[in-house]
């Protein structure tokens, strides 16, 4: 008996996993570049009163772009495999997400706050729609 593998999309002709790789991509580029842009600047916020924290904290954003960018590649252009390690890597986005809001919400930054909340939904609307939609 074969054992099935896992897969967001079970309906070969229209893969729903596509637009979630795609904002996966887009979403790794763009934390790797506002990583090493802080890091390179030299303006990491509240680098001096708590390094250690912060240092962990951008190497989880580090951490969580690759796997964004390597598994979102992964997803768009072999036939279906990387769907479970995208998983993973939206749910490593979901916290850092939630992480960074927290901080700016601390330190009552509301752009930053809201910036990072349209984030969080967009995430969120972009797995309903790899794992709850019907085929067409």
């Amino acid at each position: 008996m074969k054992q099935q593998q896992f897969r967001i999309n079970k309906y070969r002709n229209m893969n729903r996993a596509k637009p979630l790789a795609m904002f996966a991509i887009l979403s790794g580029c763009s934390l790797f570049a506002l990583c090493f842009f802080f890091i390179v600047s030299g303006r990491v916020p509240g680098f001096e009163s708590r390094p250690t924290e912060i240092t962990f904290q951008i190497t989880l954003e580090i951490l969580t772009a690759l796997m964004l960018i390597i598994n979102g590649l992964r997803v768009l252009f072999s036939e279906g495999n990387g769907e479970g390690l995208l998983l993973v890597a939206i749910g490593m986005l979901l916290c850092a997400l939630l992480n960074l809001a927290g901080y700016y919400a601390e330190k009552g930054k509301t752009g930053f706050l809201i910036t990072l909340l349209l984030l969080l939904a967009v995430t969120i609307y972009y797995l309903i729609i790899a794992f709850h939609s019907r085929k067409e």
